[in-house]
């Protein structure tokens, strides 16, 4: 990979934003967990071979993917033990070839079940996972081209839930089954109706480096 130019660095030599680079054909599913593995970036890619780079999150902006991340693993150990809850390093293919590390990923254990032996050997298993979660960091943007191909690519295979959280306009997009995304700016977002007894904390999620403002008073 060629070293990227000034103009897309910050100041702590870490790439500023998101790079999108176009191939003739997909990566393997190995290659992309190599590049994670030996770098501190995201790699995800489309069907027709955009691969998307994404930066480090940053130390305060994690906060907040722990806080999302922690109360999805918090609700199945209650509710539902035996679905799957996966972090962003996990990552899925979609039936559309797509490859994709949501923020967090919740698969029940009858979708799981479904899955062939191919499908779930697989580095990243090909299925469509019962929910997605992705909180958007500071270089995000909804509208972002990035942006745009990766919801494109949930909403084209229809998963039954997509979860967006934009902490810039503190306000969740939710989408069922492909459909339209609603806004909302509740600091709860009630998902009882796809996650039995779930309402998930958003306020906790925005939130999650006052604690650390506090202590640098």
């Amino acid at each position: 990979m060629k070293t990227a130019p000034h103009s897309v660095l910050n100041d702590d030599r870490h790439l500023a934003h998101t790079l999108i680079l176009r191939f003739p054909k997909p990566l393997e599913a190995d290659t992309l967990l190599w590049l994670s593995d030996h770098h501190d970036l995201k790699f995800e890619q489309t069907a027709q071979g955009e691969l998307i780079i994404t930066p480090p999150t940053g130390s305060a902006a994690s906060l907040g993917e722990s806080s999302l991340h922690g109360q999805i693993v918090a609700w199945r150990d209650r509710y539902a033990p035996n679905d799957i809850v996966l972090p962003a390093s996990g990552g899925i293919t979609l039936p559309d070839g797509s490859e994709w590390g949501p923020d967090s990923t919740w698969i029940k254990a009858q979708t799981y079940a479904r899955a062939s032996d191919e499908d779930v050997a697989l580095t990243y298993w090909r299925l469509v996972p019962d929910g997605i979660f992705e909180l958007l960091s500071p270089s995000d943007n909804v509208g972002d081209a990035a942006y745009n191909l990766k919801i494109g690519a949930y909403t084209a295979n229809v998963l039954p839930l997509i979860v967006v959280l934009d902490p810039k306009e503190r306000r969740t997009l939710t989408s069922r089954d492909g459909g339209p995304f609603i806004e909302s700016r509740e600091p709860t977002l009630d998902l009882t109706s796809n996650m039995p007894k779930f309402a998930l904390d958003v306020k906790a999620v925005f939130e999650s480096d006052a604690k650390l403002r506090r202590l640098r008073l």
